[in-house]
């Protein structure tokens, strides 16, 4: 699917691979399930522009030739992004695949998800709060920086069981990092 999707209710997104995480991530106890043919969305600024409490996406892969495939500058809370795939070879200058501006973005769950990007940042925060943010068991296979926080302090938060690498294609390059910018993780 080529069009960018406003979305501006509580809703969940199921792709044809909803609740079968790729290759990623170091959990103790998961298991990667066998992936089928994927839902692919193919767009930038964005692909996916939450916009409402509450939303979850699970199962697709995101392919572009930029940043920003999901954008949002408004309240966001209860965001859950896992089960999906992130194919972005185009390096974005200066934004995030992921990029959440301005707005509340508590409570979001980011996990099981493979990211493979040429950007700058892979997932930028920018305002806030992002209170009890929870990123964890994803790749990185980035060439920049895998987070980058330039939001309020996190509270409650955690990050943990991230594989953060920086092979792209299979080319070994710069190990991706996190980069906090303004203000206390």
């Amino acid at each position: 699917y080529p069009g960018s999707l406003n979305v501006n209710k509580s809703l969940t997104l199921l792709g044809a691979n909803a609740g079968i995480h790729p290759v990623v991530g170091t959990h103790p106890t998961e298991t990667v399930g066998m992936r089928g043919p994927e839902t692919i969305l193919n767009n930038n600024y964005p692909a996916i522009s939450p916009q409402a409490d509450g939303i979850t996406i699970d199962g697709f892969m995101f392919t572009g030739s930029g940043g920003r495939i999901i954008d949002t500058y408004v309240d966001a809370n209860n965001f859950h992004l896992t089960n999906c795939i992130f194919d972005n070879n185009v390096q974005g200058v200066t934004q995030g695949v992921i990029q959440f501006g301005g707005g509340s973005h508590t409570d979001m769950l980011i996990d099981f998800n493979l990211f493979q990007d040429e950007g700058d940042h892979t997932i930028y925060t920018g305002g806030g709060p992002f209170d009890r943010m929870t990123i964890s068991w994803n790749e990185f296979n980035v060439m920049g920086e895998s987070l980058f926080w330039t939001a309020t302090e996190l509270v409650d938060g955690v990050i943990q069981g991230n594989e953060l690498d920086g092979t792209i294609g299979g080319v070994p390059g710069t190990p991706a990092n996190i980069v906090i910018a303004s203000a206390a993780i």
